[in-house]
């Protein structure tokens, strides 16, 4: 089948291990016809959000990505923004299926006129949203959840398959927020890239990973990281947790990209038990976790939960 991801509500970054990488990854793997739309936006080497110039392109994966601008210049976090040449792109890629990762998006019309038109085309949508990241105040709860994107949501409804929120506290924010009905929504966990696991399971790569970074056979290695920014100041108190320890053979490997507000606090914690290993590409980072005899993510969700789980 010819399968469309749309991911316009936030980046997309080639190589990254998040729903719009994995799900599409491995549609093409079982052999369909992959194609995703993208915002021009995405997160370069150091973990800094970039827009790029690169429109289309096809991924390490095989899968055709086409970048749409939108149609006036807002930044990516704006909730209303509208993109040029939506509904045409959909129409010349023609899908059976459309899988769109975050359905909280103005387009969604274009998508409910692509299956209105197209009556064996099937929908799938997917949120994101819970009470940590959202609803967090009356504004969000109830005017942008709970009135406007809850109506395009009901626009949708009679055409789509499932909703799936893709952690438990994300269904119970479409059945509580959203009042989907409860056949219409189902979870949708993101497990990890199996072809990393596997790579990552050799006992040599653990070993070759403590080795890179300077760690004894005797040390007990904790492994932390993801964006450190306002949302997660918590690892900050983790990293002084393991300093105060002054235990020389418990070791706190911190990855990720550093936001300038935490960068001089996150510095004063760097010591001999604490290092920072920079910003991993996704694949690495499944090899850091088998160098780690404990992995901790203090602050919101992350994927990275899920694929250490994996």
């Amino acid at each position: 089948m010819k399968i469309l991801n749309i991911c316009i509500n936030g980046a997309y970054t080639d190589g990254f291990s998040y729903h719009e990488n994995i799900l599409p990854k491995y549609h093409k793997i079982i052999g369909n016809d992959v194609y995703i739309i993208a915002s021009r936006y995405e997160f370069n080497d150091s973990g800094v959000l970039n827009k790029t110039d690169v429109v289309s392109f096809t991924d390490r994966n095989g899968i055709k990505v086409i970048r749409l601008n939108t149609k006036r210049d807002v930044p990516i976090r704006a909730k209303f923004k509208r993109f040029k040449n939506f509904y045409s792109t959909i129409e010349s890629i023609n899908p059976d299926i459309i899988f769109c990762h975050l359905f909280q998006f103005l387009d969604l019309v274009n998508v409910i006129k692509y299956i209105k038109k197209h009556k064996n085309a099937r929908l799938y949508m997917d949120s994101h949203a819970d009470y940590n990241n959202s609803g967090r105040n009356f504004l969000s709860k109830k005017i942008l959840h709970g009135f406007i994107w809850k109506r395009l949501a009901y626009k949708a409804l009679p055409y789509t398959e499932k909703f799936y929120g893709v952690t438990p506290a994300r269904v119970d924010f479409l059945l509580d927020v959203y009042k989907l009905p409860k056949e219409k929504v189902e979870l949708l966990p993101l497990g990890a890239d199996d072809e990393c696991v596997e790579k990552a399971l050799n006992s040599e790569v653990r070993d070759q990973k403590r080795n890179e970074y300077g760690l004894g056979k005797d040390d007990f290695v904790i492994l932390a990281g993801g964006k450190i920014d306002h949302n997660k100041p918590q690892i900050l108190s983790f990293m002084r947790a393991v300093n105060e320890l002054n235990d020389a053979n418990v070791k706190l490997l911190v990855f990720g990209s550093v936001s300038d507000e935490l960068k001089e606090e996150f510095e004063k914690q760097l010591s001999e038990n604490v290092n920072y290993i920079g910003w991993r590409r996704s694949e690495d980072i499944y090899y850091d976790f088998a160098a780690a005899d404990l992995v901790a993510f203090p602050g919101l969700h992350s994927v990275l939960w899920e694929q250490a789980v994996g």
